[in-house]
């Protein structure tokens, strides 16, 4: 993972990975409890990731899922968005300075310090070869993040011929 932010005297996040305690072993823990602007969380080293080793295909609607815990109930404090890249250039969204993506699929929490798992469906743009994933919080809370992913259907139809001899079983 990589990360980036500022605040009042360049003050940052503080981003470790704890070995236990996660949903079920390690996880990412971003505390923001000191006075930050903005922090940013980014997969692969900050690296946009191919797709394929993914096993997904531009065009197609996936969805990503994520497990989250905050040390704060409230609206709106942490989520994830996945951003659409291209040849190692962001896509560009005519409606933000971001690279085009999900947009921040930021959750409601309902109960603070406990995982609780999120989803949201995003169609991958005809163009996009690379992917990033970018977990997204808000200032003065701790926020952990585990299991990062996308679902996709690995439902295919078989054909099984099987015989059995005489007492046997099938």
């Amino acid at each position: 993972w990589g990360f980036s932010g500022g605040g009042p005297g360049g003050s940052y996040q503080t981003v470790t990975y704890p070995t236990t305690d996660g949903n079920p072993d390690g996880y990412v823990r971003i505390d923001t409890s000191a006075d930050t602007w903005w922090t940013v969380l980014i997969s692969n080293g900050d690296a946009p990731y191919d797709i394929s080793n993914l096993g997904l295909v531009a065009g197609n609607t996936y969805t990503f899922q994520f497990d989250m815990r905050t040390n704060s109930a409230a609206d709106n404090i942490g989520g994830m968005k996945v951003e659409a890249w291209q040849d190692n250039v962001g896509i560009d969204d005519p409606n933000s300075d971001q690279p085009l993506g999900s947009g921040d699929q930021r959750q409601n929490v309902a109960e603070a310090d406990v995982w609780v798992t999120y989803t949201f469906d995003y169609t991958l743009p005809a163009e996009m070869n690379q992917i990033k994933f970018v977990p997204i919080w808000s200032s003065g809370i701790v926020v952990d993040f585990d299991n990062i992913g996308v679902l996709r259907d690995v439902s295919a139809n078989y054909t099984v011929a099987a015989s059995a001899t005489p007492g046997g079983s099938v």
